[in-house]
Order: C-alpha cells, then structure tokens, then sequence
C-alpha cells in the first residue's frame, strides 16, 4: 500500500477498530496503515465523507455510546480520565517543544484545556462536530472563575517577585514577609480548606498579584489545583 501523502511503501498495522459493530455502516472495512517515511499513519479505503460527517455530528456522542456527553455533564480539569490521558501522552509528547495543538473531535475541550493550562505557550485549536459538545465549547461559562480572588494569579510559582502575596505549603518561609502557607503540617486536606480564606486575606491586605507554589497532584491536591486553575484563567 503506498502512502497517501510521499507514495513511499507504507507497512500495515491493523483493522480499524469500531466502537461498535453497526458503525461498519459509517466506516467500512477499515486498515490502519503507517508510513515510517512521513511518520503518517492512514486509514484506507477513506470513508465517505458526508457519513462520516452525519456520524460524528449525530451519533458519535448519542445516548448509551461509549463516548456519550451526558446532560448533566461536569467540566472538570482534573478528573481521573484527564489527567490518564496527560500522565500517558506525556511519555512520548515533549509539550514544552509543541507550539500549536489542534484537538479534532475534543469532546467537552476539557484534556485540551488541561494541556493549555500547564503549557501556556500552546496554541491550542478545538473542533467537535456533535452539537451538545460544540454548545458547551462555544459557552463563555466553560471556565467560570469560581474561585477568582479577582487580582492575578500565578501558578506553579519557584521564585518570588519580592511584591506579591507568595502563597505555599509547609513552614519554610514562616517567617518571611509576603509568604502565606496553607498548612504549616504539609496537609493537603488542610490546605484545601484554608485555600479561599488565604485569598480574601491576601485580597484584604492590598495585594496586587498572586503567586502560588507548585501543589501535589494527589489527594486533596487534586481539587485545590482546579480551584487554583480556575482562579488564574
């Protein structure tokens, strides 16, 4: 099978694997196919491209299919399923040599969005055919700022600026000025719960801006990184 972009010999990798076994109506007979000369890999024969089209916009995401967008749905950065997928592209992906990703088929935009926020120097593209999930996209409350302090923040911070409220767990900089710990015992548990009234206080003292220390992301630390994502977006 020659390569659809150079023609070179491309070497055949396998069937195309359906979520279901009426879909062969949309797809067909599908191989997957892998060109080492161009580093493509391609389907053949090419589906048609308007059933394509009406499958992704009308069936992909349906009710009871394994990649259902529930109405009830719950954007959330730091789920299991997301930070899956990062902790398994990071393991062949260098993101910090990316500088543009174009998310076809993103869903809810919640992986892409995750991506973004930890590799600000991404651009990052979305598209979804399927219409619940391109309302959602398209909605200006995605990312509401739940937990905004409503002054800038700053995440995954090493060193201070020397005139922001620098905000950190543990007791290292106790007796430091600007430097405010969330849990002096190292407690995530802790730290989650004094994470808002540490920023009305730091709002209340005149603070311009917001630095914030790198938090685990285990436990409670999951939630107090989206809390702290959702403040700085």
């Amino acid at each position: 099978m020659k390569c659809i972009l150079c023609e070179s010999t491309s070497q055949f990798l396998d069937d195309y694997k359906l979520n279901i076994e009426s879909d062969i109506d949309y797809f067909g007979k599908l191989k997957i196919f892998y060109c080492e000369s161009c580093d493509l890999g391609f389907a053949n024969p090419m589906p048609d491209s308007e059933k394509l089209n009406y499958f992704y916009s009308n069936i992909y995401r349906a009710k009871g299919r394994p990649h259902e967008i529930p109405e009830n749905y719950r954007f959330n950065l730091y789920s299991e399923r997301n930070l899956s997928y990062f902790t398994y592209l990071s393991t062949f992906v260098n993101f910090e040599n990316i500088n543009n990703i174009f998310d076809y088929g993103s869903g809810l935009g919640d992986l892409g969005s995750l991506i973004k926020k930890k590799y600000d120097h991404i651009n990052l593209s979305s598209i979804e055919l399927e219409k619940t999930s391109k309302k959602i996209l398209k909605s200006p409350g995605m990312m509401k700022k739940h937990y905004s302090p409503g002054i800038p923040v700053l995440i995954n911070q090493i060193k201070h600026d020397k005139k922001s409220a620098f905000i950190y767990i543990g007791k290292k900089y106790k007796k430091r000025k600007d430097f405010f710990t969330l849990s002096k015992n190292s407690n995530l548990k802790e730290a989650a719960s004094n994470l808002y009234k540490t920023f009305r206080m730091v709002k209340k003292k005149g603070y311009k801006k917001i630095q914030i220390c790198k938090i685990p992301l285990k436990g409670s630390g999951i939630a107090i990184n989206d809390r702290i994502m959702r403040a700085s977006n």
